[in-house]
């Protein structure tokens, strides 16, 4: 008997950021090339390249979008940069670049998810900026509130990037929110109080003013900071190494409904990077649960290429004993245990081979 793979199954992509510190010639660095391709989907924030510049990684399709330039400053600041697998190329597209701080991208549902995704790629500089002296009526994080109002209406919402906001651990949500007393007549009939998620844990106990306005980007649209809440950065580890301090200033947010498909978060460790010299900043990686046609099958394949049996050799009870201890597998194994046991019949059989396939 011929044993066929389902054509829909589970796979994950991951998403994430690193504030490279000017990209330059990195792009062709071999320590950056192998935190890169950590990534299906990744945003580069401060670039520093002007309009001009090409940027070449094999693999993937790179979409830079520089900030513009005041004429008395001698060299680019700012600047993000996306860089799309090209595998995924067909699924990804940039739709709005009309902002100096972000540039969102539509992640079509078609890849396996139920709504489609949209991308906010995040750059806003620090409060203190000169940035701001010739931008004095620019207010970023009311511009992201707009962007985010406007694409969480027809989708799923994540931004991710440099937001230059010390958060702490205050909370994302709004604390024991309900809507038990609300009129019953008027647009409150459509207001849906906010719940009381896991409470975040940070590394960085200081709070700023861009802080304090990111987490009421939150409040208001119901969206959800990863860093120090999700498997994989539980203590919410700094994010930014510089000479006068830590901090956490790079985060992925999402809309709450998406935390169910988020299987781990991480800022990944200096000991992962071994040219710790090309950005004082560490990238933050998620893994998002995405279901898709992955499976091409052979319409000629024979029953005679395929494997009848397992063939068991000399080790295979170590790599079966190391294989029950994955996590995955221990999961599966978990949710086996804890459902109610099938009953002793032919209804019981489909139930569980309905359970291990």
């Amino acid at each position: 008997m011929c044993f066929i793979p389902k054509p829909n199954i589970f796979r994950s992509l991951h998403i994430g950021s690193w504030n490279i510190n000017g990209l330059g010639d990195k792009s062709d660095d071999d320590d950056f090339l192998n935190i890169v391709h950590k990534y299906d989907i990744l945003i580069l924030t401060e670039t520093w390249l002007a309009g001009s510049d090409c940027i070449d990684i094999p693999g993937y399709y790179v979409y830079s979008h520089s900030r513009n330039k005041p004429s008395q400053v001698n060299r680019n600041y700012g600047g993000i940069a996306v860089l799309v697998k090209v595998h995924l190329r067909k699924y990804v597209k940039v739709i709005d670049v009309d902002s100096n701080f972000h540039v969102w991208l539509k992640l079509c549902m078609n890849v396996g998810l139920d709504n489609d995704l949209y991308i906010g790629c995040v750059y806003i500089p620090p409060a203190t900026s000169s940035f701001y002296k010739s931008n004095p009526t620019l207010d970023p994080y009311q511009e992201l509130n707009d962007k985010v109002v406007k694409y969480q209406s027809i989708g799923d919402v994540l931004i991710t990037g440099d937001f230059n906001a010390r958060t702490s651990s205050l909370n994302d949500f709004l604390k024991n929110d309900n809507d038990e007393y609300l009129p019953v007549r008027g647009d409150l009939d459509f207001y849906n109080a906010d719940s009381n998620d896991t409470l975040r844990c940070n590394s960085d106990k200081n709070v700023n003013s861009f802080g304090k306005k990111i987490l009421q980007v939150c409040k208001e649209n119901s969206l959800r900071i990863l860093n120090g809440r999700i498997i994989g950065d539980l203590l919410g580890n700094y994010t930014c190494t510089r000479y006068n301090g830590k901090s956490v200033v790079d985060y992925a947010i999402l809309s709450k409904c998406l935390l169910s498909k988020i299987t781990y978060f991480r800022v990944i460790p200096d000991e992962e990077i071994t040219d710790t010299a090309l950005s004082d900043h560490s990238p933050i990686l998620l893994n998002l649960e995405v279901r898709q046609n992955i499976v091409k099958y052979d319409k000629k394949l024979s029953s005679n290429r395929c494997q009848n049996g397992f063939l068991w050799k000399s080790d295979s009870q170590e790599k079966y004993k190391e294989t029950l201890k994955l996590p995955i597998i221990q999961n599966e194994i978990n949710k086996i245990m804890t459902d109610e046991t099938p009953p002793p019949n032919q209804e019981g059989v489909d139930i569980f081979c309905k359970l291990v396939s």
